[in-house]
């Protein structure tokens, strides 16, 4: 956790989510390291950052599933990583008295299957708790984060109690939002005096004083939610997903960005023809007749009633670093402009562009002439074609 954060598209990370590693000495004492813990989900997750801080600085194991210890077996072995909510770190927002971009479970995924329910319901409570901060939430595991915002209240108030979505459609409420207002009320009685006078003092700037409580809508206002996407086949997966979420800014990630990626035509199991993830609607494109060569979209939002409302691109850092082709990041640029939808360029990484009539090196690089070499993530910097990128969504 950190109360400020190199990261350009935000002020501050906060992990909650903690890994404890005991270790037994030969003389039988033991050895305990704090730490993290994930595990790889795809490609990008290969040269992980928050895996080689872990190696240096925390437990000093790799991300991997067979070292985390599960309540199913019995006793704990050595070796094994024991996860824990950390509870002063999970409050630490609400001590930040200045209003605050914060990357959540930065070194972590909160909507990872090792975390459970209670974790998370724990985090939006908090989160709930600080309407002055906004919170960044991003994940990989794009089908838990629809399930979990998404679900159908349960109980003796299913089917009655209802909400009304950004699209402005009255929908039944969820079932998470009622559990994190019980774990929200129920934290009342610990919060720092002045952090509840804050809060409760923006809710009444936003909201006029008309509210419920600390949670006056779902999703959360101040919560955003988004996906990592590093090729074409993470966004066909991820992207869907996200758009049916519930949330009042709904972001995608393309770093490190491994291949091209076009946001105008993901492939979805819902419908036949591709989506236009960034205006939220599919369409088929005209070949025959007047009309040849003209796009004709269907006039139905997908999902939760609108497309992406802000895309970062970046390349790779590190030893081990993978390029990410120019015209990959170009391509995503001009489809943003094209949609008007918010674009962040993070970094080049490892690699920028130079132009050269021989090809790169690197086998998954096929184009000739404006292609990347490895110079160092500081020379390389962040322009992209001499221009910084740093569009984001607008406040609320």
């Amino acid at each position: 956790m950190a109360d400020h954060s190199s990261i350009e598209w935000t002020d501050a990370t906060w992990t909650p989510i903690r890994a404890r590693y005991l270790e037994i000495q030969n003389d039988g004492s033991g050895k305990e390291r704090i730490g993290w813990h994930c595990e790889h989900a795809s490609e990008g997750c290969r040269f992980c950052y928050a895996e080689g801080f872990n190696r240096r600085l925390g437990t000093g194991l790799d991300f991997k599933p067979g070292e985390l210890y599960r309540e199913e077996k019995r006793g704990y072995n050595n070796g094994e990583v024991k996860l824990f909510l950390g509870e002063e770190m999970l409050t630490a927002p609400l001590r930040w008295k200045k209003p605050r971009m914060i990357f959540v479970c930065s070194m972590t995924d909160l909507f990872a299957e090792f975390v459970p329910d209670e974790w998370i319901d724990k985090v939006f409570a908090i989160m709930a708790l600080s309407p002055q901060h906004t919170f960044q939430v991003l994940t990989k595991r794009a089908n838990r984060m629809r399930e979990y915002m998404a679900k159908p209240l349960t109980g003796p108030w299913a089917g009655r109690a209802t909400i009304v979505g950004d699209d402005g459609i009255e929908r039944p409420d969820t079932d998470a939002h009622w559990r994190v207002r019980s774990i929200q009320t129920d934290m009342l009685g610990s919060v720092p005096g002045d952090a509840l006078n804050k809060a409760s003092a923006f809710n009444d700037k936003l909201y006029g004083g008309e509210v419920d409580g600390f949670m006056p809508t779902w999703p959360l206002p101040n919560v955003w939610l988004g996906v990592s996407a590093e090729r074409q086949q993470e966004a066909d997966q991820r992207v869907p997903e996200l758009l049916a979420t519930p949330a009042a800014v709904r972001f995608v990630s393309a770093e490190p960005l491994l291949g091209p990626i076009d946001f105008k035509k993901v492939k979805t199991q819902d419908i036949s023809d591709p989506l236009d993830a960034l205006r939220g609607e599919g369409y088929c494109d005209i070949n025959h007749g007047q009309y040849a060569g003209q796009r004709l979209y269907h006039g139905l939002k997908y999902g939760c009633g609108r497309g992406l409302d802000w895309i970062i691109v970046g390349g790779e850092s590190g030893p081990s670093s993978r390029p990410m082709h120019p015209d990959w990041a170009r391509s995503i640029r001009d489809q943003c402009l094209g949609a008007g939808v918010p674009f962040f360029f993070k970094q080049w990484g490892e690699f920028a562009p130079a132009r050269t009539s021989a090809p790169p090196s690197a086998a998954d690089i096929k184009q000739t002439g404006d292609h990347p070499v490895r110079v160092g993530k500081k020379a390389a910097g962040r322009l992209l074609d001499g221009i910084e990128h740093n569009a984001m969504p607008e406040a609320r």
